[in-house]
């Protein structure tokens, strides 16, 4: 069967006709996107990476969003603390250099100067300090209630003499007899406290004056210094306060504090010179007299005690208010062993001598009968 060229043409038309439209609407296609790929190259390049679903990216986002702010608060935390840290540091350097530098200035003032210099006040000479300021060095238990006269009888000591000043004390009761022997061998200085329980208007503290007065122009007391101290009736005082009063009041440099009563000991002829001549290498050292062959504590009872008159320690009073005279010298000589950690030194010679039976008796010197005008010239003393 055959078809006429017009029936051809018509399909042919309608058919070329789509294919154009087709290929130009193609061409339109790719000039269209090549032209958006001209000016906009990131879309282009972006197209390629592989896209989140939304849901991820928003996640994303918050969590980018959330972290930011949190690393900008800590960056300013951290930067706050590192400022107020530096603050604090600096403080602290500047308190502890100024805490270093008083602790320092304080120890050297109350510490090393005192050790290092000279005191200030010369104790030497008994009219320097007060009575007053005295009595305080003795009584740190209570407060004084008695009175204490001192230099009653007073001698001047040259500042040749360089031996010790012989520190004892008594009771009013006291037999001269034993006072003027013991001088009579000791050869130096002495400071005497006597106790009595006597107002000074009592008869009894009268009768005292006198027999003082009486014996202090004799050649062996002519350097004789006494103080006496009134006691009340009531309290029982430490015998080291006595023996403290005797130290305080000493006219040299060193003293030897003899804790026996009197009437007890006598001094041998040699004790002052070896004493002196014992000062004279040692003068700064505590020592015992001992003729033991070393010394250990416990010494022997009522060892005399060889001690500069400044030293820092004194014989303790504040725990034993009513002991004896051994025990009470006892701890004395504990004390002064702590303080030099057993570091004491030695006098070797004997203190005791035998009692010479051809001194005058006390009842011979003393003079009983005494113009008033004898007894103010004792007391104004």
């Amino acid at each position: 069967m055959s078809m006429s060229s017009e029936e051809m043409d018509l399909p042919s038309l309608s058919t070329s006709g789509s294919i154009q439209s087709h290929i130009s609407t193609s061409v339109s296609k790719k000039r269209l996107r090549a032209h958006l790929a001209k000016d906009l190259p990131h879309v282009v390049t972006n197209a390629g990476l592989p896209t989140l679903p939304p849901r991820r990216s928003r996640r994303l986002a918050i969590y980018l969003a959330f972290h930011d702010g949190l690393m900008t608060e800590i960056h300013s935390i951290w930067s706050w603390q590192l400022t107020n840290n530096a603050y604090l540091r600096l403080t602290f350097l500047t308190y502890a250099c100024f805490s270093l530098f008083f602790i320092s200035a304080s120890l050297y003032c109350f510490w090393v100067r005192p050790l290092n210099t000279p005191s200030a006040v010369d104790l030497g000479e008994p009219w320097h300090l007060s009575t007053a300021r005295r009595i305080s060095r003795i009584a740190s238990h209570r407060p004084m209630q008695s009175g204490l006269e001192p230099f009653v009888v007073f001698s001047e000591i040259s500042g040749s003499l360089k031996g010790p000043t012989a520190c004892l004390w008594t009771n009013d009761s006291i037999d001269l007899g034993s006072l003027v022997n013991w001088a009579r061998y000791w050869r130096g200085p002495v400071s005497l406290v006597i106790t009595t329980n006597s107002a000074p208007s009592a008869s009894a503290y009268q009768n005292l004056l006198r027999r003082l007065t009486a014996i202090k122009t004799l050649p062996s007391l002519a350097y004789f210094s006494v103080h006496i101290f009134q006691t009340n009736t009531q309290a029982s005082l430490s015998p080291n306060i006595f023996l403290n009063i005797g130290r305080l009041f000493a006219p040299t440099d060193t003293v030897m504090i003899v804790p026996a009563e009197i009437s007890t000991v006598t001094p041998s002829a040699e004790l002052y010179h070896s004493v002196s001549g014992h000062l004279s290498h040692h003068l700064q050292i505590p020592a015992v007299l001992s003729i033991a062959k070393e010394i250990a504590f416990p010494v022997a009872s009522f060892s005399p005690l060889v001690v500069p008159r400044d030293y820092p320690v004194w014989c303790t009073d504040r725990f034993f208010l009513a002991s004896s005279r051994s025990s009470d010298w006892d701890v004395c000589l504990w004390q002064i062993w702590l303080e030099q950690q057993g570091k004491i030194g030695q006098v070797n010679v004997s203190m005791s001598h035998a009692p010479d039976p051809t001194v005058v008796p006390s009842a011979i010197v003393i003079l009983p009968s005494l113009s008033p005008a004898h007894i103010n010239t004792a007391t104004s003393r």
